[in-house]
């Protein structure tokens, strides 16, 4: 797959951080070559017919990871979403009208950095930017990377009879319960899945 990197420019942002659950890099990335420095945003990848394979929320988990820590040593995972889920828990980043689409966004904050870092799947690879936090810093929290996959929530959906029609939200994080859950919206539903036991909440 050829690489060809393009610098994405710092947005310095006010961030701070508390702890849910302690991190750990266990599930496996897509591989992608990219260059990084340890006070800037991760340069991006160059787009391939890869990007466009619909995928679990945790396909991409490790290589985002990886970029983060790249970025800032301390950087954690405290939101995993898609806006353009399917049925079957997966998402692709296939381009419509309106331009390229993110299938998977993860979210890390560096408490030292006080700054937000995400890290956006897309038709035109990896893509990474700094943004302001969406929920003042107390509420952020961070998560494990033992929780539940996309598909198996949706597995969970199914199986308690949720209608669920394309595209599907899904958000995982710690901002409405004290553990992780996933957020599931679609047209005729909004229901939340334990993001440890994959049972309805």
């Amino acid at each position: 797959m050829a690489v060809r990197p393009t610098l994405v420019f710092l947005i310095v942002v006010v961030v701070g951080t508390t702890a849910c659950h302690p991190s750990a890099s266990q599930t496996e990335g897509a591989a992608a070559e990219t260059r990084t420095a340890a006070t800037s945003v991760p340069v991006s990848t160059a787009p391939s017919s890869e990007w466009l394979k619909p995928v679990t929320a945790k396909v991409y988990l490790s290589k985002a990871r990886e970029l983060a820590k790249a970025w800032h040593a301390d950087a954690d995972l405290y939101d995993v979403s898609t806006s353009y889920a399917l049925p079957d828990g997966t998402a692709n980043p296939k381009t419509e009208s309106s331009g390229y689409q993110t299938a998977w966004e993860y979210r890390f904050c560096s408490k030292q950095a006080n700054k937000v870092l995400m890290v956006d799947v897309t038709e035109k690879g990896i893509q990474t930017s700094e943004d302001y936090p969406p929920v003042p810093p107390a509420a952020l929290k961070f998560l494990s990377d033992d929780f539940v996959d996309s598909d198996r929530v949706m597995q969970a959906g199914r199986a308690a009879g949720w209608k669920l029609d394309a595209y599907i939200s899904m958000e995982l994080s710690c901002f409405d319960f004290a553990k992780p859950a996933w957020d599931i919206v679609s047209a005729s539903t909004h229901n939340f899945v334990d993001g440890v036991s994959g049972k309805v909440i």
